[in-house]
């Protein structure tokens, strides 16, 4: 039995993906990220259930969302510290 193969524009799209993933793991937002590989988010998120790399794409959230949890602490500590006011707080925070 002969090995299924993925059509082009499905490899070029898990590439693609995976490009998104490692600029995501690294601390860039998802638009962020699928905007600067130059996928649209629909097709990135479509093409990740597609492509089996569904376990990556979650480890990346993961990994966003405690480097977001990090920066928010950090603000907090800085802003108890008396190194920065709540104005900054919200802008390094980006809440």
């Amino acid at each position: 039995m002969k090995a299924e193969k993925k059509p082009k524009d499905l490899i070029t799209n898990e590439k693609k993906c995976l490009k998104v993933i490692e600029k995501i793991e690294s601390g860039m937002s998802e638009r962020a990220a699928c905007d600067a590989v130059g996928i649209n988010r629909l097709t990135f998120r479509s093409a990740v259930l597609r492509s089996q790399i569904v376990d990556q794409y979650a480890q990346a959230l993961a990994s966003l969302a405690h480097a977001q949890a990090e920066k928010m602490e950090q603000a907090i500590e800085d802003m108890r510290n008396g190194l920065i006011d709540h104005q900054i707080a919200i802008i390094v925070t980006g809440k």
